[in-house]
């Protein structure tokens, strides 16, 4: 897999140009636990895994939602710990929201769940007062109402001694800033987290928020924990979109996307292409071609059908659309009474999007009643005046 492949799993998500796409099947998988217990590398590896099976998915590691200001919260607590663990809290949920909806696997350390941990523990410190903390518990709630949660949590348990240890090596290397200003704190803080993390996870262990969990910690191996998420969902429709298709239709659908490469779209910037199988075996492609008058823009079926129609043949056996947008692309009403012509209700229509992916519907389910000869039985006389 080369980085150019792996731009979108790596990349900074808030400089990602993200384009809305309808599909429901994406999925949040969320790593929970402590600093040091391992989430950066698990990450990785999850991400990588998925990305194989669609490439429409993003990891996010926790630096990505880290302030300017993040060692304020270190050094200067009281006055800034309350803010920024606020904004922690807000930029998650937008980064959470932004990529479900815009259709991409979403693989992120921590979660909406994991926000309030950190908040508590402030409180528990004294660094916040009592009117503070219920303020933001009641904002959490909100959000919570407002935020995807995961399909899968990982809970990473790791002994305090081990996250202690990884946490000051990272720092040792330069994997990570020095962000305590001194061991004590660093034990201490890290302490609290983990007896907090330890709570939340046996909330998790006995009622769930309907969110399939997954252990992760000394005695369970990566590869065993990436096989039992590649287990639990279901990748089986995203593949089969991209790979369960005939050779004859691969064909048509690289035409289609050669005509749609030629689209005239000055006005709507969407480009269609189009690609008929006549019942003799030929193929003939179209793309739209816009008009400033907009009655008068030719769609890609209707020039593909032109172009069949002109060579000679005369009946459509099997037909491609592709655009180059998120969308699956479906035939407007007018293309649909274009193909009742040359059609019937069996032949396949397959839609296809820019990355690829597809579904395939017959032209009769497309256009049922279709307005058509039959409409008018001959046998019916006309009427005299």
């Amino acid at each position: 897999m080369s980085k150019n492949d792996l731009f979108h799993l790596y990349s900074n998500p808030w400089g990602l140009h993200l384009n809305s796409n309808a599909r429901k099947d994406n999925k949040y998988i969320c790593l929970s636990g402590n600093s040091g217990v391992g989430k950066s590398t698990l990450l990785k590896s999850i991400g990588e895994t998925i990305f194989k099976h669609d490439d429409r998915t993003i990891a996010v590691d926790e630096k990505s939602i880290h302030h300017p200001f993040l060692s304020s919260l270190f050094f200067d607590t009281q006055k800034y710990g309350f803010q920024i663990q606020l904004n922690f809290m807000i930029q998650r949920s937008l980064l959470i929201n932004k990529c479900m909806d815009d259709g991409y696997n979403l693989i992120m350390e921590r979660s909406h769940f994991d926000d309030r941990i950190f908040m508590t523990h402030l409180y528990n410190e004294g660094v916040i007062n009592k009117s503070e903390y219920n303020t933001y518990m009641q904002l959490w709630e909100q959000l919570l109402k407002r935020t995807r949660i995961p399909n899968i949590m990982i809970l990473l348990n790791l002994p305090l001694n081990k996250a202690i240890e990884n946490v000051t090596a990272d720092e040792l290397y330069g994997r990570r800033p020095k962000e305590f200003p001194d061991e004590t704190k660093k034990e201490k803080w890290l302490s609290s987290w983990h007896n907090l993390y330890m709570d939340f996870f046996d909330e998790m262990r006995k009622n769930g928020h309907n969110i399939k969990t997954i252990e992760f910690n000394e005695n369970v191996s990566i590869e065993n924990v990436v096989s039992q998420i590649t287990d639990a969902l279901d990748f089986t429709s995203t593949e089969a979109r991209k790979k369960d298709v005939s050779n004859d239709v691969k064909e048509m659908f690289e035409k289609a996307k050669k005509a749609m490469s030629n689209a005239h779209n000055p006005y709507s910037g969407v480009a269609v292409g189009a690609c008929i199988r006549s019942s003799d075996g030929k193929m003939y492609t179209g793309c739209n071609i816009e008009n400033i008058s907009s009655s008068v823009t030719l769609c890609a079926e209707a020039a593909a059908i032109g172009n069949m129609l002109s060579a000679g043949s005369k009946r459509i056996s099997e037909i491609v659309i592709v655009s180059n947008k998120n969308e699956l692309i479906s035939p407007c009403g007018a293309c649909r009474q274009r193909m009742v012509e040359f059609t019937d209700s069996s032949v396949k229509v397959h839609m296809f999007n820019c990355n690829g992916d597809y579904e395939t519907d017959t032209f009769g389910k497309l256009m049922p009643r279709a307005f058509k000869d039959s409409t008018f039985p001959d046998t019916i006389p006309l009427k005299t005046i």
